[in-house]
């Protein structure tokens, strides 16, 4: 699935280049995202429920704020920025979407990490990605 984000977010990429909106495919990823964030949502909340049911308040506020919960929805509300802007403005360039782009496109290859023929290629790109990652912040 994450395969078909990428290549759809490549072809709308290209329509954009060429000043055309991509009403297509992005209504086909407002829908892939849509189920993606649904996924998340329900993840959360079962988590949360979980946790209440066996009365840890503080597993629940350790769940709500776990580094890799943060990021999800911070890829989540991105992604719908980025997504509802494109649709709605203009084609040109935009940085919220250059930003989901990128972050799709590391999502599929850290989901690649773990096959045999590209995995082992892939992980010292990671490694690497991990230890400049102050760089990016700076």
């Amino acid at each position: 699935l994450q395969m078909l984000v990428v290549l759809a977010l490549a072809i709308c990429s290209f329509e954009v280049r060429y000043e055309r909106t991509p009403v297509g495919w992005l209504i086909f990823l407002i829908v892939l995202h849509a189920k993606r964030s649904g996924e998340e949502v329900s993840q959360w909340l079962t988590n949360c429920a979980e946790a209440e049911r066996r009365k840890r308040m503080k597993k629940v506020l350790a769940e709500l704020f776990a580094l890799d919960n943060l990021t999800d929805v911070l890829f989540i509300i991105v992604g719908w920025f980025a997504l509802i802007r494109r649709l709605a403005l203009p084609p040109g360039i935009d940085a919220w979407m250059a930003a989901f782009c990128a972050w799709n496109w590391l999502k599929l290859l850290y989901s690649l990490r773990g096959e045999l023929w590209i995995g082992p290629r892939l992980l010292p790109i990671f490694f690497a990605l991990r230890e400049s990652l102050g760089f990016f912040f700076v």
